[in-house]
């Protein structure tokens, strides 16, 4: 096949139409295609779990070492009766959080999920553990599972800018 007419073939695949027909030659080029796809696809997926992992671990270097002092600035900064200062980086605040399970491991989890049988603990739109129903399941047990930590009731410190909140105090003890 010339690559004129495997252009041209490949074109109609994109757009929806069958080609009329296939050739050993060009049944070589598809799976090549399709090989070279799911090679992409790999490569982007390992690049992104790769750049995940190093975002969150600015993230919890940067909750770790300024969590406690803007939990202390807040105070000091905040109106009378108030526990946040808006400011045009976001708003910066403490709140009461309850105790419950955090994921610090979260293979070990999955594992010990898929382990027990608990489908329920995954989350609703993704495979990721769901902490408040392990939170639950630790209640119900008394048993907190392999890769998760409990944490107690505590004064969290908190930064919010429209739909993005970040609970400082939770990613520090991480």
């Amino acid at each position: 096949m010339s690559d004129a007419a495997f252009h041209a073939f490949a074109a109609s695949a994109f757009e929806g139409r069958p080609p009329a027909a296939i050739d050993a030659e060009t049944a070589r080029h598809v799976a090549r295609l399709v090989l070279d796809a799911e090679s992409r696809r790999a490569r982007i997926a390992a690049e992104a779990a790769l750049l995940e992992t190093e975002a969150r671990d600015h993230l919890r270097a940067v909750a770790r070492r300024f969590a406690p002092t803007l939990g202390a600035w807040v105070d000091q900064a905040a109106p009378a009766g108030r526990r946040s200062v808006k400011s045009p980086g976001g708003t910066i605040g403490r709140k009461q959080c309850a105790g419950g399970v955090v994921v610090v491991d979260q293979a070990a989890a999955l594992a010990w999920i898929e382990a027990q049988s608990e489908p329920a603990a995954f989350g609703r739109w993704q495979r990721l553990p769901d902490e408040r129903k392990l939170t639950e399941w630790a209640t119900r047990t008394g048993e907190v599972p392999p890769g998760c930590k409990l944490l107690p009731p505590r004064d969290a410190v908190y930064v919010r800018q429209g739909d993005v909140y970040v609970n400082l105090t939770d990613e520090a003890a991480r």
